[in-house]
This record gives structure tokens, sequence and C-alpha cells, in this order.
């Protein structure tokens, strides 16, 4: 996930003793470091939300505003179904 929009709010100083970019690992790997150094949000259960939507609006409503809605169907890209 992307949180440089988070990030740039954050003072430069925080981030003294953080390695940066992860990029190239999966979640599981920064799962297993993050069990490893013993931090708590290692198992975590993974956020599905859109924080910048707010609790107030519903997912819905907020892509009407960007995109013209369609009928047809969701399909699963690993099962195809």
């Amino acid at each position: 996930k992307d949180q440089s929009y988070f990030l740039s709010s954050v003072p430069r100083n925080s981030f003294q003793n953080v390695l940066f970019p992860v990029g190239h690992l999966t979640k599981d790997n920064v799962r297993i470091l993050a069990r490893k150094a013993g931090l708590i949000t290692a198992d975590k259960k993974d956020s599905t939300g859109i924080c910048f939507i707010g609790k107030k609006k519903r997912f819905g409503n907020f892509l009407e505003s960007y995109i013209e809605p369609m009928s047809g169907y969701f399909i699963c890209e690993e099962t195809g179904q």
C-alpha cells in the first residue's frame, strides 16, 4: 500500500531509525521481519478500507463520483469465477 501521503506529513526526525524502502518485500516478508523485531503490529489485521474516504461515505458513492456506473459481473482474478 502506498502511504506516501501520510508519510509526507510526519516530521523527518521521526524516521532516524527507519530503513526504507521495503517495496521489494512482500507483505508476508515484512510481517516476518516485524515478528523478529518484536513489533506489536506484526500480526495486526490488514486494513481493507480506504482511509481517505472516511467513515461517513460509502465506497460505492465514492466511486460513482469518479467513474460512470456500468452493469456487469465481478470476476475473481485468482479463480476466474
